[in-house]
């Protein structure tokens, strides 16, 4: 298990079936190699028996910096007992948007949407 960065990602080839590579720095932070040669970084955890993955983008639509902080937000929710998952998809706003992950109670959902409402007001002139 290889710490995985840019350079590890991009090396990785596609094989007939899918598969993992995961991080050796966190625990269940990985990226999906599909046949098509996509590549998905994940966070994999156990809840209820069961194991869960959640997508938390694509590489080369996200950093692997970025992902690995999704991946640590993704599990600080398992373990304070939230439901970790991914929102439904908002339209895609280009290259290096990061996909939308629940908001946690200590960020304050208004000042996220008027932080939003601004850049997409800089965004459409």
């Amino acid at each position: 298990m290889p710490k995985l960065t840019k350079r590890t990602i991009d090396a990785l080839k596609s094989e007939a079936a899918e598969f993992f590579v995961w991080d050796s720095q966190i625990a269940g932070f990985g990226v999906r190699v599909l046949p098509s040669g996509a590549k998905t970084y994940q966070a994999q955890y156990r809840k209820g028996g069961r194991t869960r993955r959640v997508s938390l983008g694509r590489h080369g639509k996200i950093t692997v910096d970025e992902a690995r902080r999704l991946a640590k937000d993704v599990m600080g929710q398992v373990a304070m007992g939230e439901r970790a998952t991914s929102r439904p998809r908002t339209p895609d706003l280009g290259a290096g948007s990061a996909p939308i992950m629940k908001l946690t109670p200590s960020i304050d959902p208004d000042l996220v949407a008027l932080m939003v409402a601004e850049v997409l007001a800089s965004s459409a002139i």
